[in-house]
């Protein structure tokens, strides 16, 4: 009788082919909150085998209503640190680079792009987002960028498109003036068409001063980081 393994499910499902092709590619996912730890977290249970994570940031407490990395055993501690252990016990054979880093235009020479097969975007800085579209174009390397996931609650709103053919979100409007601006002719996305929610509360935190606050629950934000990691996994698949 062979040994059992946790992809036993998914060769039902694609082959033997199909798992070396994902043990075979390795992806680069920025950023690790809401969107981009579900990426993390569903490209490995789907058995790609090399990936590098990003992300400058520690947890908090707020992140617990949506970033899937968030409990109360791990606030304060180093993003990229739990997100790489959570990763290794989900698949003792997982390669990872990790790098604790705000990436943007002055350190993105500090990322190895070598044999990186394709990058997700889940970043939340535009200009950070456009440093990394920008990089990944220069050298061929695939990507597909999450755009606005606060202020909605409803996730079969969510599609993949192109930049240019988005409408109602706030940031991808942003994103498709920067895109002309720096000559990006295409960038495949994630973005919901639903219309923004209005805040509810004035977005004041812990008695600062007033100061806006994305509101967000965990739906849209799963949903989409799950729906990138989706659509990774069927192009390096071809279905």
């Amino acid at each position: 009788m062979s040994e059992k393994s946790f992809l036993d499910r998914t060769m039902i499902l694609i082959g033997e082919n199909g798992i070396n092709k994902l043990k075979g590619s390795h992806i680069a996912v920025f950023g690790l909150g809401g969107v981009g730890g579900y990426a993390a977290e569903m490209l490995v249970r789907s058995g790609i085998g090399k990936i590098s994570i990003i992300d400058h940031d520690v947890f908090d407490c707020t992140n617990i209503n949506r970033q899937i990395f968030a409990l109360n055993t791990t606030m304060g501690f180093n993003k990229c640190n739990v997100v790489k252990e959570r990763l290794n016990n989900i698949n003792s054979e997982l390669e990872i680079k990790s790098y604790s880093l705000f990436f943007n235009e002055d350190n993105k020479d500090k990322i190895d792009f070598s044999n990186v097969d394709y990058c997700i975007d889940a970043i939340d800085s535009l200009g950070s987002k456009i440093a990394l579209i920008k990089m990944c174009q220069s050298k061929n390397i695939p990507i597909i960028s999450s755009m606005g996931t606060g202020f909605r609650i409803d996730p079969t709103m969510l599609k993949v498109c192109d930049i240019y053919e988005t409408k109602i979100c706030p940031m991808a409007r942003i994103m498709r003036s920067l895109c002309k601006k720096n000559e990006i002719d295409g960038l495949k996305v994630v973005y919901s068409g639903e219309k923004p929610l209005k805040a509810v509360d004035n977005g004041t935190d812990n008695g600062d001063a007033p100061r806006k606050i994305i509101g967000s629950m965990g739906f849209v934000p799963a949903a989409a980081g799950i729906l990138l990691a989706n659509t990774v996994i069927r192009e390096i698949l071809e279905i």
